[in-house]
This record gives structure tokens, C-alpha cells and sequence, in this order.
């Protein structure tokens, strides 16, 4: 009896075993031959696919499938362009996928990814590549999402408007977390890292090399057919500036309504300096900085096709100094007060206080822009005292240049910006002086020192265009 019972048990295991190793190599094949036949039927591009691999071991009882080097490429304007190569795309299902209830996925993982997404100047976008039919053909299953992680390994992106001339180039995307699907909330625990973000305008970089950290738990509800996204415990970094933020974001029919605050107070001024492109594209650790710096913000209102919300940005420095690497002398003493407002349906910027020393000279300057996102208009305060032959001694790579000359000013300004791009004569109220003696810097056309420029004058309505013209032309 004993024999026959290992008898059966060693023959049992032995069928297990085959079916568990064997069974999957075949099915490997014909699971290739049916992603590529879907790719065919939805996608209007081609899809090519490596290595297909099936495991019922390490996973169990679920089942683990990887696919291997999948590149989509582009066809008729985009011919010859990738859209998306994937090293590797990992995923466990559920054994209940095969039945016809129920479809679930645990874990989820997409590998050394590269996406090239482009709009061309005829507007037309290589990543529109989903055919009508697959909408058509498309029935509604019952899917359980509830992963317990899913991840995006070491992913790059661009992206390419050649309309806009508008690129945006992302490298080392780190992305993990697991979303919790149930009736009441569903709950999304995130964390992201950039290693590189760059954003370049019209040929002009807005950004270079910006590093990026986040980690975030999201509420999920529905209330009443209204989709609320609750943000808690969550936290951005930029370079080396950390910034918390909480709030909700709720969907609604017509329109989007934010209710979002972030809060960096108590931070050190390195690390907002660490955010500006001409600091963090030097080396950091040799910046020698102190002081205090606060920041906060707000957004909060209705976004629809004729509705902008409220937002409020306030960002503080107090007896803030730093000195660049290989400087013979800093900026100290340096106060800062900015305000971006927007409320009431009017939007104003305001630097309510710019003043650094340096150079033996204080440097004051104040700001006020009302309505600078459509018909800006302007007040403006300078004094200075300045040798440029002495700039080097705290911006070194100036010393190339060959800066010479000085300005000594204290001015107001007030006016419409437009009139200075439809230079309307006398549309700016000016008063103050402004006296810039013997400038001159060496030309990179022909490596020579340009002739010397000379301005003394009292401004006026009726001179201040033409001051501002050559400095146009200079």
C-alpha cells in the first residue's frame, strides 16, 4: 500500500512538474503570436517583440509573464521614428485571469524604456497611433487593478513640438507604488525620481539638468458622481529645496476645482538657490551660501474654458550672502520679497524689495506688474552704483568678457509694457538719471573691444524710448 501511495505520489508530481516546466514553453509562442495579432488589430504603427517567458514558480499561484525588447515604431510621417522601446515588461496575473469573471493584475513592471513622443509642424502626433476599431471592439470586463506594486525602471523621455519649438527631455525616470481599487476610497502610494529634467524654448534652455524627488499618498473618492483627489503626506524635491504639499483636486463635469497649498518655510538659501538654472548647472558644494529663505503658494478655484483659479506665490529671503567658486567676493546682505498674486480676476507680480551689496555698492531695485498675463503694465525702481571692470571679482566668468565702464543710477519707470514693443513715444512716465560712462565689452563677432558707450541723462517721457532702444541694439 505504501509503495502504490509514492508510487502515485512520485508519478502525480512528476505530470505537476511537466505541466509546470513544459506546458509554458509552448504556450510562449502562440502568447507572442497573439500580442503582435492585438498590435495589428488596434495600433497604427508596427510592433516588434522579443523573448516571450512564462513562469508558474515564482509567482505562485499566480502567473508571471515577461516580454523582452518591444519597440513600437512609427508609420507614414513618423516612419523610421520609435515611439517606444521597452528592454523589459514584467507582469503577474492572477490564475483567475483565465476565467470569464474576473481579470486581475498584482504587479507590473516596464524596464529600460525610451519614449519619443513628437507633434510635427502639421500638428500631427506619432503617439495617436489607436485605430476607431479598437474603441468599437473594446468590451467591458470586470478587472481587479488592486496591485500590490508596480514600477518604471530607468525611463527616458522626450518630447518634441516642432510648432512650438518646444522640447522637453527627461532622463532616469524612477517611478513605484501600488493603487488600492475599492468602492469607498481607493488609495495611491507613489514615489517618483528624475535624475535630469531639461526644457528647452525656441532653441533657449528654461531648465538643465534639474533633479526631481517625490513621494505621495493620494485619497481617491467619488462623491455624488464628483471624483476627489486627496493629497496627503506628500513632498517635492527640487535639487536640494524640499516643499510639502497638501489639498484636493476635484473632477467635476464642466470644470476642475483645486484647493492646493505648498509650504517650504523655514529653508536655508542654498537650497532655493540650488533651483536656479545658473546655480545647479555649477558645481553646488563649491557655492558659498547662508541665510534664511521661506516659500509658500496656494491655488484654489474653479478651472474651466472661462474660469482661472486663484493663486498666491510668496517667496522670502533674509540676510541672505553667497560668493561663486573662485570669486574674490560675494553678494551679502541680501533681502528679497516676492509676491505672484492672483485675485479678483486680476493678476499682478511684485518684487516689493531687491537689495544685495556687493562690490562695495548696494544694489536696490523695486517691481510691480499688474495684469502681466494680458495687458501688463509696469512700475519700476533702480539705484546702483556700479564698476563693471570689478564684476569678475564676484561673477568670474566674466572676466573673458572684458566688461569696462560704469553705471550710476537712481530712476522710477511706470507705463504699459506693450508700448515699448509698439514703441510709443512718451506712453512711460520716467524721471531719475542715469549715467553709464565709457561701457564697452569684447565682441564675440570679431574678438575686439567695442567702441565705448556713453548715456548721461535726466529721464523723461521723451528720451526714455531711445535710452531703451540702444540698449536694444547693443
Amino acid at each position: 500500500m505504501v509503495k502504490r501511495l509514492l508510487k502515485w505520489t512520485v508519478l502525480t508530481f512528476s505530470i505537476v512538474l511537466f505541466i509546470f516546466l513544459v506546458v509554458p514553453y509552448f504556450l510562449e509562442k502562440s502568447i507572442k503570436k497573439a500580442i503582435l495579432n492585438e498590435a495589428n488589430l488596434s495600433l497604427d504603427a508596427d510592433m516588434s517583440i522579443g523573448k516571450v517567458h512564462l513562469d508558474l514558480f515564482s509567482a505562485f499561484p499566480n502567473l508571471s509573464i515577461s516580454v523582452k525588447d518591444v519597440t513600437i515604431s512609427g508609420r507614414g510621417e513618423f516612419v523610421g521614428v520609435d515611439l517606444l522601446t521597452v528592454g523589459t515588461i514584467e507582469a503577474e496575473l492572477a490564475l483567475n485571469v483565465f476565467s470569464q469573471k474576473e481579470m486581475g493584475f498584482k504587479n507590473f513592471a516596464l524596464r529600460e524604456a525610451s519614449f519619443d513622443l513628437r507633434i510635427n509642424k502639421a500638428g500631427q502626433a506619432n503617439f495617436e497611433i489607436l485605430k476607431n476599431e479598437a474603441f468599437q471592439n473594446t468590451k467591458a470586463e470586470s478587472v481587479d487593478f488592486s496591485l500590490s506594486s508596480y514600477s518604471i525602471e530607468n525611463a527616458n523621455f522626450n518630447f518634441t513640438d516642432e510648432r512650438s519649438e518646444l522640447i522637453v527631455m527627461i532622463g532616469a525616470l524612477n517611478h513605484h507604488g501600488s493603487i488600492d481599487f475599492n468602492q469607498e476610497v481607493s488609495t495611491f502610494d507613489l514615489s517618483t525620481s528624475i535624475a535630469s529634467a531639461n526644457v528647452f524654448k525656441n532653441g533657449v534652455p528654461f531648465l538643465m539638468g534639474l533633479t526631481l524627488m517625490s513621494s505621495n499618498i493620494i485619497h481617491l473618492e467619488d462623491i455624488d458622481g464628483v471624483s476627489r483627489f486627496s493629497f496627503l503626506n506628500n513632498e517635492l524635491s527640487i535639487n536640494d529645496l524640499s516643499i510639502s504639499q497638501i489639498g484636493s483636486i476635484e473632477s467635476h463635469s464642466d470644470h476642475l476645482f483645486f484647493d492646493l497649498t505648498w509650504d517650504a518655510s523655514n529653508s536655508d538659501f542654498k537650497s532655493f538657490l540650488s533651483c536656479l538654472p545658473f546655480f545647479y548647472s555649477t558645481d553646488m558644494d563649491s557655492i558659498q551660501a547662508d541665510g534664511e529663505a521661506e516659500f509658500n503658494a496656494f491655488l484654489k478655484g474653479k478651472l474651466s474654458s472661462t474660469e482661472i483659479p486663484e493663486y498666491r506665490v510668496e517667496l522670502s529671503v533674509q540676510n541672505a550672502q553667497f560668493s561663486l567658486p573662485k570669486a574674490e567676493e560675494g553678494f551679502y546682505n541680501i533681502n528679497m520679497d516676492l509676491l505672484v498674486n492672483r485675485s479678483n480676476e486680476i493678476a499682478s507680480l511684485e518684487f516689493k524689495k531687491l537689495d544685495f551689496d556687493f562690490l562695495k555698492d548696494r544694489f536696490h531695485a523695486t517691481l510691480f506688474i499688474q495684469d502681466w498675463t494680458t495687458d501688463a503694465f509696469m512700475k519700476l525702481n533702480v539705484q546702483t552704483d556700479l564698476l563693471f571692470d570689478a564684476l569678475h571679482r564676484v561673477i568670474p566668468m566674466l572676466k573673458r568678457n572684458k566688461i569696462q565702464g560704469s553705471l550710476n543710477t537712481n530712476f522710477n519707470l511706470e507705463g504699459p509694457m506693450d508700448a515699448l514693443l509698439e514703441q510709443r513715444v512718451g506712453a512711460f512716465d520716467a524721471d531719475g538719471f542715469f549715467k553709464l560712462i565709457g561701457f564697452r565689452y569684447l565682441s564675440s563677432q570679431n574678438n575686439k573691444l567695442t567702441s565705448p558707450l556713453n548715456i548721461d541723462v535726466q529721464l523723461n517721457r521723451k528720451n526714455f524710448l531711445d535710452i531703451f532702444n540702444q540698449f536694444k541694439e547693443l
